[in-house]
């Protein structure tokens, strides 16, 4: 049982000790600004077809300094081929 207890400890010494070691070595990060890439694509449902894009970037948020410290993911998909843009309900 001492034996396992000794094993159970050198494991997880060096466990913390890699994990310390490539956390000091990562790179800063860099945040690009309001990167966006938009995709076509079409599909059916309940056998009506449509086209949509999708839009996918990332939206940095700044601290009190002016500087991005963090970015947020998003995801939209537009519905194309719609009359009258002002009409459709916006889901957030």
């Amino acid at each position: 049982m001492k034996g396992m207890k000794h094993l159970i400890f050198a494991v997880m010494m060096g466990s913390s000790l890699v994990v310390t070691a490539t956390a000091t070595e990562l790179p800063e990060a860099k945040i690009a600004a309001d990167e966006t890439v938009v995709t076509e694509h079409s599909t059916t449902i309940n056998g009506q077809r449509f086209k949509y894009t999708a839009t996918t970037g990332t939206q940095p948020v700044f601290n009190e300094n002016g500087e991005a410290t963090a970015a947020l993911f998003f995801t939209y998909y537009e519905r194309q081929g719609v009359k009258n843009r002002e009409e459709r309900p916006l889901l957030i």
